[in-house]
């Protein structure tokens, strides 16, 4: 068998790379969305219309809408069976495109059932209803060309090409930057503009990774692909993949139901404060997370349990030994950081500090959604779908409960609040599970290694609040200067982290992973057993 082996931290860092120039061209986008809409009902209603599609674009840049389809193309691959893996691939391809287009039509056409259910206190708002409507009918699109890119991602990743997977994001961020700029020249409203460098977007980011992925399918065709057994297989893991793998998202579309009937400003507030949480969610824990899937599919596919229970505990410890200091750290800074990212033009003051609050609570469980997304990987690879489901499910109930409760004391605030207590109820759902099933999955260790990553990062968080104490004081630090200030504090910060960490012992994971990092991409011979 021919297996292209690539080590995790290799992988890993190939894929935050490229991400990291997608979150940046993504805040890019993100600032010029503040200065022309700030937190106005305009923004409001955009960001309304594009939380489903922004669900399936979110879905694809973690690699969960490629979950479905990677099991069984795993299985081909790791048999090293070129023709049927082929056929394979055609048939699931095919039912891709087509169940991705029956949704899109679907919710072109209950447009408006869908904005009731997402912000029914938009309800009988007249022009704001309306344009609410419009613009979900367009952006729906954009569902199935993000559709066919997770299927397409799939494809690639199984032959471990991250490359092209991790950069296609970028090409959304920059259709909308550029049709933003066109349509201003043309005399466009802001909400169309962006509107349509959704569509633009969508349409590139398929185009450009199939030119990559053509070549791995000898034919493609739609001769008889319903009848494959590979589609009815993945055809019964959609639903809780949708469930599962989205559980957090789901989450966030409790939350601006919630929210609609606040004031104006608050799903905006919300939309601002989750993006600055997505940015290290996306560069570590989406990372490792998709560097680390098609080693699961494999493993699973060969029966080699003692490794994936061994790539399972490292895949946490190192996403936690990222993502707990990132946590901290969003969490020290948050006021300035909003502030210099997006208090200018309909952005003010106020913006800033609503947004920083809801930034506040949402870091509390970035590291328990990083670690979910480890875990449910490895519950689709091991064709155990259904108890990401009822995990999820379960978190969603935390979610709505807590909602209700703190909705009226905290606003929008207590939204991002039960997010992320509801994020920590579906890691420890998870993690009882492959404790069970697996035998063990070292908790000791794992318990050990967070609790050095938290001291640490609370170390951090500390010193690194002092800092900002003294520099920024009353909030009179801008511009260059107000760079400088959070680029020292993040730079003070990380040394502090891994002073500290380094002091209190890495985790074996990371230990691992660092070892591993010079391996180089190797193609081995694996003969095979008649």
């Amino acid at each position: 068998m021919k297996a292209r082996q690539i080590g995790l931290i290799r992988a890993a860092t190939l894929i935050s790379s490229l991400t990291l120039l997608s979150r940046v061209l993504g805040f890019l986008r993100d600032m010029a969305i503040a200065y022309v809409l700030g937190a106005s009902y305009k923004a409001d209603v955009f960001f309304v219309a594009f939380r489903i599609p922004n669900l399936f674009r979110r879905l694809y840049a973690e690699g969960s809408l490629s979950l479905p389809f990677m099991p069984e193309m795993g299985k081909a691959y790791a048999l090293d069976d070129d023709l049927n893996f082929s056929g394979l691939a055609n048939n699931l391809g095919a039912f891709a495109a087509f169940f991705y287009l029956g949704l899109t039509l679907l919710g072109v056409t209950a447009a408006p059932l869908f904005v009731s259910v997402l912000a029914p206190g938009f309800v009988g708002s007249g022009a704001k209803w309306q344009l609410a409507v419009k613009l979900t009918r367009w952006l729906f699109p954009y569902v199935f060309c993000i559709g066919v890119a997770g299927f397409v991602m799939a494809l690639l990743n199984t032959h471990e090409h991250f490359t092209a997977p991790a950069a296609a994001p970028s090409l959304l961020n920059l259709s909308m930057l550029a049709l933003l700029g066109l349509g201003g020249y043309f005399n466009l409203a802001p909400e169309w503009s962006l509107t349509w460098g959704v569509f633009l977007g969508g349409f590139l980011q398929v185009a450009f990774q199939f030119h990559w992925a053509r070549p791995l399918v000898v034919k493609w065709s739609l001769a008889r692909w319903w009848r494959s057994p590979e589609v009815s297989a993945v055809l019964k893991l959609l639903v809780p993949t949708m469930l599962g793998a989205a559980v957090y998202h789901f989450n966030i579309f409790i939350a601006t139901l919630f929210a609609s009937f606040l004031t104006v400003g608050s799903i905006s507030f919300l939309y601002y404060a989750e993006r600055l949480v997505q940015f290290p969610l996306g560069l570590f824990g989406g990372a490792i997370y998709t560097s680390v899937l098609p080693r699961f599919t494999l493993q699973t596919a060969l029966g080699e349990w003692g490794a994936f229970r061994r790539q399972l505990v490292e895949a946490l410890e190192l996403v936690w030994f990222l993502t707990i200091p990132a946590a901290a750290g969003l969490w020290a800074i948050r006021t300035p950081l909003v502030r210099l990212l997006f208090e200018r033009g309909e952005f003010n003051k106020v913006s800033t500090m609503m947004t920083a609050d809801a930034l506040g609570y949402f870091a509390l469980g970035l590291w328990a959604v990083a670690g979910s997304r480890v875990l449910v990987g490895a519950c689709y690879a091991l064709g155990r779908a259904y108890v990401t489901v009822w995990t999820g499910v379960g978190a969603l109930a935390v979610n709505l409960l807590l909602s209700i409760f703190l909705v009226g004391s905290l606003g929008h605030s207590g939204l991002a609040l039960a997010i992320s207590v509801a994020a920590i109820a579906n890691l420890f759902g998870l993690l009882i599970f492959f404790r069970k099933y697996l035998g063990s999955i070292e908790a000791g260790r794992l318990l050990l290694s967070s609790a050095r990553c938290l001291t640490a990062a609370i170390i951090m968080a500390g010193v690194v609040v002092t800092l900002a104490r003294f520099t920024y004081g009353d909030g009179t630090l801008a511009g260059g200067y107000l760079v400088l200030g959070l680029g020292s504090w993040v730079l003070a910060g990380v040394l502090i982290y891994l002073g500290a960490i380094l002091l209190l012992g890495l985790p074996e994971g990371v230990k691992r992973a660092w070892e591993a990092r010079r391996e180089s991409e190797t193609v081995r011979d694996i003969p095979r057993e008649d």
